[in-house]
């Protein structure tokens, strides 16, 4: 029934950060303005305030958040009781729940390199990876392995917090004939790391990308001295048996065979043999 002035509005907080001692929320009134009192309060009216908080992950783990709220304004002498005046004082508190923990992580991979020919990678050329790890949940991940086991690379990313920017990786592989002969070339990049809570969070990812056509080109050249042979004159042949293809050949049969008079209408086969001289019937394997 009586006017109140300079009262003093507190808004704290307990907050993991600010360890055991309170922390004051600013008080802003309905313009924005910052408030740090309240000068007079008249009989019947009200002055509402604004406190804002932008929710932690401390929150989230606490289920909750809990505030409380106070108001004191100056001594009133009491007319009837010079002795004891009245202190005009009051509070509240305001417990919200907070959504459940969601631990979570993404990773995506993506081939960055760009083939030589027809989007297919030739035998030998090197594909280039992007690993992107990335907390998509609402608590911290901690210890999280990332393995490329295609690649054999492999890393640890120590803390991971929410809404942060995801953690960057880069892998490569080298084409080989065992791509070729599967004809696909897929890599998997995996990541496992732990909640606050200690329980396990993956994810994984792939890319999948061609490699070359099967071409199992071989190409035969033979060839002989340059000149006139004389009767009696032995003559060399060399034979080159060259892989143009992209996989290991194996087994290769090779036969020189000759039509000559004294064999009539039938094909005989020369004896071949390699650079040290040694018989060869075939050729066990040519990279």
């Amino acid at each position: 029934n009586v006017p109140y002035h300079n009262i003093v509005v507190k808004d704290p907080m307990l907050t993991e950060e600010s360890g055991n001692e309170l922390r004051e929320l600013q008080l802003k009134d309905s313009n924005g303005k910052e408030v740090t009192f309240i000068a007079e309060l008249p009989v019947g009216s009200t002055e509402t305030l604004y406190a804002y908080h932008t929710v932690t992950e401390d929150d989230i783990l606490a289920g909750h958040v809990y505030n409380t709220v106070t108001a004191k304004g100056d001594p009133i002498d009491d007319p009837k009781d010079p002795t004891d005046p009245q202190t005009p004082e009051g509070g509240d508190d305001e417990d919200d729940d907070t959504e459940d923990p969601k631990p979570g992580i993404e990773v995506i991979k993506t081939t960055t390199s760009t083939a030589s020919t027809d989007d297919k990678y030739a035998l030998g050329e090197t594909i280039t990876y992007q690993i992107s790890v990335q907390n998509t949940g609402n608590v911290t991940v901690t210890n999280i392995g990332v393995e490329d086991s295609f690649t054999g690379d492999s890393w640890t990313i120590d803390s991971l917090a929410p809404k942060t920017e995801p953690v960057i990786f880069t892998a490569s592989h080298v084409v080989t004939e065992e791509d070729i002969l599967a004809g696909t070339i897929i890599n998997v990049a995996t990541a496992k790391g732990s909640d606050p809570l200690g329980d396990d969070v993956p994810d994984d990812d792939d890319t999948e990308d061609e490699p070359d056509d099967l071409d199992t080109t071989l190409t035969v050249t033979k060839s002989s001295p340059d000149k006139s042979m004389a009767l009696g004159e032995e003559i060399t042949y060399t034979i080159t048996i060259t892989n143009d293809g992209n996989v290991t050949y194996h087994n290769i049969v090779v036969k020189d065979t000759m039509l000559t008079e004294e064999s009539g209408s039938e094909l005989r086969e020369l004896q071949l043999k390699d650079s040290n001289g040694k018989e060869v019937t075939f050729i066990s394997e040519l990279p």
